[in-house]
């Protein structure tokens, strides 16, 4: 005669791996994020330091073209550094996404172990 697994069983497994899943998928999302995070605060050190030091090389003996370009370069690193902290908005917005997304996964798991007919 076959045994099986009556449907409650089933069920308790399924949302156990479930949880398991969810909670892997938002660690393996987490990792990835941290290293953007990280480059990308990188990226805003570096354009904060160039933004306080082109004032100075852009001094009033510098007459005509390089004065321009020195505007012009100015002008392109804050429209830079505005586009870093909005991606810096949205991976923060992203990483509290994933604390529910570990929350959700681990209350499914354990639901699911719950559910387990003793």
């Amino acid at each position: 005669m076959k045994k099986s697994f009556p449907s409650s069983s089933k069920l308790s497994v399924t949302l156990a791996l479930i949880g398991f899943i969810t909670c892997a998928l938002a660690l393996v999302t987490q990792i990835a994020l941290y290293d953007r995070t990280q480059r990308a605060y990188r990226l805003l050190s570096t354009q904060v330091f160039l933004e306080r030091n082109i004032p100075f090389t852009a001094s009033p003996q510098f007459k005509g073209r390089e004065s321009q370009f020195y505007k012009r370069d100015s002008e392109v690193l804050q429209q830079q550094g505005s586009n870093l902290k909005s991606t810096l908005d949205v991976l923060s917005f992203l990483r509290h996404c994933i604390h529910y997304l570990y929350l959700l996964g681990g209350i499914t798991a354990v639901l699911g172990f719950l559910l387990y007919p003793p």
